[in-house]
C-alpha cells in the first residue's frame, strides 16, 4: 500500500487520518466522490441526498468517475 483513501463515514469520524497516518506511515486522502458531480435541482432528490447519502456516497461516486480522477 502506498496511500489511503477515506471517504464517507470514515472521512467524518474525528481524527482517524491522523491515526491511519500515525500507525501505519502512508499518506492518507480525504475524498469527496461527488466531487465535480452536479446535483439535481429536485428539492426531493436534494433531501434525499442530504439525509441518506452517505450511505451510498462511495459506491455511487465512485462509479460515475474514473479512479484516477481522484
Amino acid at each position: 500500500l502506498k496511500q489511503v483513501y477515506l471517504s464517507g463515514g470514515a472521512e467524518e469520524t474525528p481524527k482517524i487520518g491522523e491515526m491511519l497516518h500515525s500507525r501505519s506511515g502512508l499518506l492518507v486522502t480525504e475524498v469527496d466522490p461527488f466531487l465535480r458531480i452536479a446535483k439535481p435541482d429536485e428539492p426531493e432528490a436534494v433531501e434525499l441526498i442530504e439525509k441518506s447519502g452517505s450511505l451510498f456516497t462511495v459506491a455511487v461516486g465512485l462509479a460515475l468517475r474514473a479512479f484516477e480522477e481522484l
